[in-house]
């Protein structure tokens, strides 16, 4: 049995407080709290959220989203976006912490002409800064010749997003367009993004991104659907993924570099120029800072990425990149690929840059492309092979691909790889009523050295969570200690030893009852010899029951032997009920039959057996 209670009492004493919080509205600012990071400001509704945009003094605190809400009401340039950003001099960004609580925000709706920096938040810049476990449905964003616009944050400077995504509607903008972020990194910090999604219509002129517009953080665990287009660096995830340096002579430099890492974009991609299945333009940038002896470069960086979408377009145009001056690792591509100049099936063009100094090139290794699938035969670097090869895990493995911690994994031959993160652990399907004040969930392993982490909780949202397992090697988890007449539902979660997770399972749920509870919840009345068999099955089951309540273990066993088990096991025995079985359909008996097995162990391990 693993360990299922909260293995602190502290913990489970502070997140009965934020629960309790989140049940009873406290007559307070917003919905109650105090806006600290062990108090944050709870937000119940549309009003309260359009409240922390009008409030910049309150930018710096702690937000908890306690229920899903709707922000419908709020149309044009109503509602009131957290933080701004008009220039490097006029500037306030959110430099708090907003916690979704894995709830929704449906129908954000900002329609303006020319604004910059919209998103439900318009500007987070701070190394502590962070938005975490939420969801946005169905934004209708239309910034006009606006510059940063986002879903959710049209620019980032510092900060981190997590466990976040964006489902239906449409973002459209100028510049840096992004399905979830506009703009994302600062020159000498670095916004991170990670484990989120975009799935809605992303549109505008240059850097334009189903996920992020312009990129100079990191991104990773990440990916992007849709339909994206634009004019110039139109991506699949990202517009323009860039490395940049500022040389503020004699101040140390500046220097960030755009990251992606172990993402995939199945969206569809239509531009002009730099245009590409996963990111229109992955930058390069070559110096020689005097007084330094020779020149360098900063390389935009793509690894362990893919893209299987559609990309069209005239001018360097790739299935993964259309344009590339970075480096470019480990990656493939099966888009279909359609354009005119500089068309390639994993990257359009790869050119050669020269100055004064010399010239310097972008990267491109163990990268491949499907040459059916994208209907390209040439690309400007990468590998080009049939379908059959692009399915086969050797292919990838000769020349380092890791599908051993594993980063990848692959069905060989029906399908390509997928990142190892994709995978989830299925977990069993639970019976509709669960013995007693114990439950074991059981699931599905999954590739490579894993652990799992399995959670119990009071509602099918999981905000509630009572029972956690820790990270275990099992495939399966014990939870004790549960209620009587209580419903629970159970879902999982896996690592690998580098540490990355994979989202959560499905979710299953059981009530806890008893041996009666199951056959009245369960058990339909055309499954039985007569519509008056239930009852009479149920009073059997009712006296062997109390005949365990008053220790009478010998004569309970007896009646669940010969009174009930005999009525349930026609199939188990002969494949078909019997001339005893008051139950009559073998679906109906497989799952009560089993139930009754329970309750009769249950009685021999009281009898000491």
């Amino acid at each position: 049995m693993c360990e299922t209670r909260n293995s602190s009492l502290l913990v489970k004493i502070t997140v009965l407080v934020v629960i309790c919080c989140c049940s009873l509205q406290a007559q307070a600012k917003y919905g109650g709290g105090t806006g600290e990071p062990n108090d944050p400001y709870l937000i119940f509704d549309a009003n309260q959220m359009n409240a922390i945009g009008a409030d910049s003094n309150d930018w710096d605190k702690h937000f908890l989203l306690c229920a899903d809400i709707d922000l419908s009401a709020f149309t044009g340039t109503s509602f009131n976006i957290i933080g701004y950003y008009v220039d490097y001099r006029d500037k306030k960004p959110f430099t708090g912490v907003f916690d979704g609580n894995d709830h929704i925000i449906s129908n954000f709706t900002y329609i303006s002409t020319g604004t910059s920096s919209v998103g439900l938040f318009g500007h987070i810049d701070d190394p502590n800064a962070e938005i975490k476990n939420l969801g946005l449905i169905d934004p209708n964003v239309e910034a006009g010749a606006g510059f940063g616009v986002g879903s959710l944050v049209g620019y980032l400077g510092n900060g981190t997003i997590t466990d976040c995504y964006v489902e239906g509607g449409s973002v459209t903008g100028d510049d840096c367009v992004g399905g979830l972020v506009g703009y994302n990194g600062s020159y000498g910090g670095a916004g991170t993004i990670t484990n989120c999604y975009a799935n809605c219509s992303v549109s505008g002129f240059d850097e334009i991104g189903g996920l992020v517009g312009y990129n100079l953080g990191k991104i990773s665990n990440c990916y992007a659907e849709g339909d994206v287009s634009g004019n110039e660096n139109v991506g699949g995830l990202v517009g323009e993924n860039v490395a940049y340096e500022i040389d503020p002579w004699p101040m140390p430099y500046w220097r960030s570099i755009g990251e992606i890492s172990n993402c995939y974009s199945t969206a569809s991609v239509s531009g002009n120029e730099n245009v590409g299945g996963l990111v229109g333009s992955n930058m390069g940038y070559c110096v020689w800072p005097w007084p330094e002896p020779e020149p360098w470069c900063l390389l935009g960086k793509i690894s362990n990425c893919y893209s299987t979408g559609s990309v069209t377009g005239i001018n360097s145009v790739g299935g993964l990149v259309g344009d590339n001056s970075g480096a470019i690792t480990n990656c493939y591509s099966i888009a279909s690929v359609e354009g005119d100049e500089f068309v390639g099936g994993l990257v359009g063009s790869n050119p050669e840059y020269c100055e004064f100094w010399g010239c310097f090139q972008g990267t491109i290794s163990d990268s491949f492309w499907d040459i059916e699938a994208s209907g390209q035969t040439n690309s400007d670097g990468g590998t080009g092979l049939p379908t059959a090869e692009m399915q086969m895990q050797v292919t990838f493995t000769d020349v380092g691909w890791d599908f051993n911690t594993p980063v990848w994994t692959i069905d060989e031959g029906n399908d390509y790889p997928q990142l190892w993160w994709e995978l989830l652990p299925v977990l069993h399907t639970e019976p509709e009523v669960s013995l007693g004040i114990s439950n074991t969930i059981s699931w599905e392993s999954i590739a490579g050295d894993v652990e799992y982490y399995a959670e119990c909780a009071e509602d099918a949202n999981f905000t509630n969570i009572i029972y956690s397992s820790g990270w275990i090697a099992e495939t399966s988890c014990e939870f004790v200690g549960l209620e009587l007449g209580k419903r629970y539902w159970y879902s999982v979660k896996a690592r690998n030893s580098a540490g990355i997770e994979t989202n959560w399972s499905n979710v299953e749920s059981s009530l806890q009852g008893t041996l009666a509870d199951a056959v009245e919840v369960m058990l339909d009345p055309e499954s039985l010899k007569n519509g008056n068999m239930k009852n009479a099955l149920l009073n059997k089951i009712d006296a062997a029951l109390k005949m365990i309540e008053k220790g009478n273990y010998t004569g309970a066993l007896s009646k669940l032997e010969h009174d009930i088990l005999a009525k349930t096991n026609g199939c188990g025995k002969m494949g078909k009920p019997d001339k005893n079985d008051w139950i009559i359909t073998c679906e109906a008996q497989s799952e009560i039959y089993p139930l009754v097995i329970e309750t009769i162990e249950h009685v021999k391990g009281l009898m000491g057996e």
